[in-house]
Protein backbone atom coordinates (compact mmCIF):
# COMPACT_ATOMS: atom_id res chain seq x y z
CA UNK A 1 0.00 0.00 0.00
CA UNK A 2 1.32 3.49 -1.26
CA UNK A 3 -0.07 6.52 1.15
CA UNK A 4 -0.17 10.15 -0.18
CA UNK A 5 0.53 12.62 2.53
CA UNK A 6 -0.67 16.61 1.81
CA UNK A 7 -0.37 18.63 5.12
CA UNK A 8 -0.87 22.19 5.69
CA UNK A 9 -2.49 24.68 8.32
CA UNK A 10 -5.72 24.92 5.63
CA UNK A 11 -6.88 28.76 6.84
CA UNK A 12 -9.02 28.26 4.74
CA UNK A 13 -8.62 25.66 2.35
CA UNK A 14 -9.22 26.78 -0.76
CA UNK A 15 -9.59 25.84 -4.77
CA UNK A 16 -5.70 25.94 -5.09
CA UNK A 17 -5.28 23.39 -2.20
CA UNK A 18 -7.53 21.02 -3.92
CA UNK A 19 -5.97 21.29 -7.20
CA UNK A 20 -3.12 19.96 -5.41
CA UNK A 21 -4.30 17.53 -3.82
CA UNK A 22 -6.51 16.30 -6.99
CA UNK A 23 -2.61 16.06 -8.87
CA UNK A 24 -0.76 15.08 -6.37
CA UNK A 25 -3.26 11.69 -6.00
CA UNK A 26 -2.81 11.00 -9.36
CA UNK A 27 0.59 11.50 -10.18
CA UNK A 28 1.70 9.68 -6.87
CA UNK A 29 -0.49 6.47 -7.96
CA UNK A 30 -0.99 6.58 -3.93
CA UNK A 31 -3.43 3.93 -2.47
CA UNK A 32 -4.71 6.69 -0.19
CA UNK A 33 -4.29 10.35 0.45
CA UNK A 34 -4.25 11.25 3.74
CA UNK A 35 -5.36 15.25 4.60
CA UNK A 36 -3.81 16.78 7.34
CA UNK A 37 -4.50 19.73 8.86
CA UNK A 38 -1.29 21.16 11.14
CA UNK A 39 -1.66 22.11 14.77
CA UNK A 40 1.23 24.54 15.38
CA UNK A 41 3.26 24.68 12.04
CA UNK A 42 6.88 25.19 12.14
CA UNK A 43 7.72 27.57 9.47
CA UNK A 44 4.20 29.89 10.18
CA UNK A 45 2.65 32.02 12.95
CA UNK A 46 -0.01 30.14 14.64
CA UNK A 47 -3.09 30.39 13.18
CA UNK A 48 -5.56 32.30 15.59
CA UNK A 49 -9.03 29.90 13.65
CA UNK A 50 -9.60 27.28 16.13
CA UNK A 51 -8.17 23.87 15.02
CA UNK A 52 -11.34 22.24 15.33
CA UNK A 53 -12.92 24.38 12.66
CA UNK A 54 -10.06 24.73 10.22
CA UNK A 55 -10.17 20.85 10.79
CA UNK A 56 -14.18 20.69 9.95
CA UNK A 57 -13.15 23.21 6.76
CA UNK A 58 -11.04 20.84 5.21
CA UNK A 59 -13.10 18.32 5.50
CA UNK A 60 -15.62 20.12 4.04
CA UNK A 61 -13.19 21.03 1.14
CA UNK A 62 -12.31 17.38 0.54
CA UNK A 63 -15.91 16.16 0.22
CA UNK A 64 -15.33 16.93 -4.00
CA UNK A 65 -12.29 14.56 -3.59
CA UNK A 66 -14.74 11.61 -2.41
CA UNK A 67 -17.21 12.79 -5.57
CA UNK A 68 -14.42 12.40 -7.80
CA UNK A 69 -13.42 9.22 -6.77
CA UNK A 70 -10.68 10.11 -4.79
CA UNK A 71 -9.90 7.64 -2.19
CA UNK A 72 -8.73 9.63 1.35
CA UNK A 73 -9.03 10.84 4.52
CA UNK A 74 -8.93 13.67 6.65
CA UNK A 75 -6.84 13.14 9.45
CA UNK A 76 -7.34 15.01 13.09
CA UNK A 77 -3.30 13.12 13.81
CA UNK A 78 -1.15 16.60 14.31
CA UNK A 79 -4.29 18.88 15.41
CA UNK A 80 -4.80 16.16 18.39
CA UNK A 81 -0.78 16.69 19.10
CA UNK A 82 0.16 19.28 21.66
CA UNK A 83 3.30 20.64 19.94
CA UNK A 84 4.54 21.45 16.60
CA UNK A 85 3.92 19.76 13.23
CA UNK A 86 6.86 18.30 12.78
CA UNK A 87 6.71 15.93 9.35
CA UNK A 88 9.05 13.60 10.28
CA UNK A 89 6.88 12.71 13.31
CA UNK A 90 3.60 12.21 11.54
CA UNK A 91 5.97 9.98 8.57
CA UNK A 92 6.99 7.77 11.85
CA UNK A 93 3.22 7.62 12.85
CA UNK A 94 1.95 6.72 9.53
CA UNK A 95 4.80 4.13 9.05
CA UNK A 96 3.46 2.52 12.40
CA UNK A 97 0.19 2.93 11.31
CA UNK A 98 -0.37 1.57 7.81
CA UNK A 99 3.02 -0.11 7.18
CA UNK A 100 2.85 1.46 3.62
CA UNK A 101 5.32 0.41 1.47
CA UNK A 102 6.10 3.90 -0.08
CA UNK A 103 5.22 7.75 1.63
CA UNK A 104 4.49 10.03 -1.10
CA UNK A 105 4.73 13.40 0.28
CA UNK A 106 3.50 16.69 -1.25
CA UNK A 107 4.40 19.78 -0.32
CA UNK A 108 4.49 23.38 -2.03
CA UNK A 109 6.60 25.31 -3.75
CA UNK A 110 7.46 27.82 -0.96
CA UNK A 111 8.17 24.56 1.34
CA UNK A 112 10.20 22.63 -1.31
CA UNK A 113 12.37 25.61 -1.66
CA UNK A 114 13.05 26.18 2.10
CA UNK A 115 12.88 22.39 2.88
CA UNK A 116 16.50 22.47 3.56
CA UNK A 117 15.56 24.12 6.90
CA UNK A 118 12.96 21.45 8.13
CA UNK A 119 13.68 19.35 11.70
CA UNK A 120 15.01 16.10 10.24
CA UNK A 121 15.36 17.50 6.32
CA UNK A 122 17.58 14.38 5.65
CA UNK A 123 15.60 11.73 7.46
CA UNK A 124 12.28 12.93 5.27
CA UNK A 125 14.60 13.23 2.27
CA UNK A 126 15.41 9.19 2.63
CA UNK A 127 12.00 8.18 3.80
CA UNK A 128 9.56 9.91 1.27
CA UNK A 129 9.09 10.14 -2.29
CA UNK A 130 8.37 14.39 -2.65
CA UNK A 131 5.97 15.97 -4.92
CA UNK A 132 5.58 19.27 -5.67
CA UNK A 133 3.52 21.94 -8.02
CA UNK A 134 4.58 25.61 -8.67
CA UNK A 135 1.94 27.60 -6.54
CA UNK A 136 2.98 30.78 -9.10
CA UNK A 137 4.10 30.78 -12.70
CA UNK A 138 7.57 30.99 -13.13
CA UNK A 139 8.52 28.80 -10.53
CA UNK A 140 8.65 25.48 -12.53
CA UNK A 141 12.44 25.86 -14.01
CA UNK A 142 13.86 27.09 -10.07
CA UNK A 143 11.90 24.12 -8.59
CA UNK A 144 13.76 21.72 -11.28
CA UNK A 145 16.95 22.99 -9.78
CA UNK A 146 16.07 22.51 -6.40
CA UNK A 147 14.65 18.62 -6.91
CA UNK A 148 18.25 18.03 -8.87
CA UNK A 149 19.89 19.18 -5.69
CA UNK A 150 18.31 16.98 -3.45
CA UNK A 151 18.16 14.40 -5.66
CA UNK A 152 21.81 14.40 -6.10
CA UNK A 153 23.42 15.50 -2.83
CA UNK A 154 20.61 13.50 -0.59
CA UNK A 155 19.71 10.65 -3.10
CA UNK A 156 16.39 11.70 -2.56
CA UNK A 157 13.33 11.01 -4.92
CA UNK A 158 11.95 14.62 -5.62
CA UNK A 159 9.40 14.86 -8.77
CA UNK A 160 8.01 18.28 -9.81
CA UNK A 161 4.62 18.01 -10.87
CA UNK A 162 3.95 19.96 -14.35
CA UNK A 163 0.78 22.10 -14.55
CA UNK A 164 -0.78 25.47 -14.43
CA UNK A 165 -1.15 26.74 -10.80
CA UNK A 166 -4.46 27.50 -9.24
CA UNK A 167 -3.20 30.87 -8.14
CA UNK A 168 -4.87 31.18 -4.43
CA UNK A 169 -3.57 32.14 -1.21
CA UNK A 170 -5.20 31.47 2.71
CA UNK A 171 -3.86 34.61 3.38
CA UNK A 172 -5.39 37.14 0.60
CA UNK A 173 -8.48 35.10 1.40
CA UNK A 174 -8.33 35.99 5.13
CA UNK A 175 -7.44 39.46 4.24
CA UNK A 176 -10.60 40.02 2.49
CA UNK A 177 -9.75 38.52 -0.86
CA UNK A 178 -12.53 36.81 -3.42
CA UNK A 179 -13.33 34.05 -0.77
CA UNK A 180 -16.84 33.22 -2.28
CA UNK A 181 -14.47 32.69 -6.08
CA UNK A 182 -11.50 30.85 -4.12
CA UNK A 183 -13.07 28.26 -1.70
CA UNK A 184 -15.24 25.63 -2.14
CA UNK A 185 -19.46 26.71 -1.68
CA UNK A 186 -19.73 24.47 1.10
CA UNK A 187 -16.13 25.77 3.14
CA UNK A 188 -17.51 29.27 2.03
CA UNK A 189 -20.80 28.71 3.68
CA UNK A 190 -19.12 27.80 6.93
CA UNK A 191 -17.29 30.38 6.87
CA UNK A 192 -20.20 32.95 6.31
CA UNK A 193 -22.45 30.76 9.06
CA UNK A 194 -19.17 31.08 11.39
CA UNK A 195 -18.44 34.90 10.67
CA UNK A 196 -14.36 33.82 10.09
CA UNK A 197 -11.93 36.44 8.70
CA UNK A 198 -14.92 39.34 9.13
Amino acid sequence: MDIGLFGGTFDPPHIGHINLARRFYAKSRSDLLIVMPANIPPHKASSATPAAMRLEMTRLACLSLGEEGINYTVSDYEINRSDKSYTYLTVKYLREKYRPEVINLCVGSDMLFSFDTWKCAEEILASCRIFSLAREEGEYDEMCRKAKYFNDNYGADVHIMKGSPVVASSTDIRNGGEMEKLTEKRVYEYIKSHGLYE
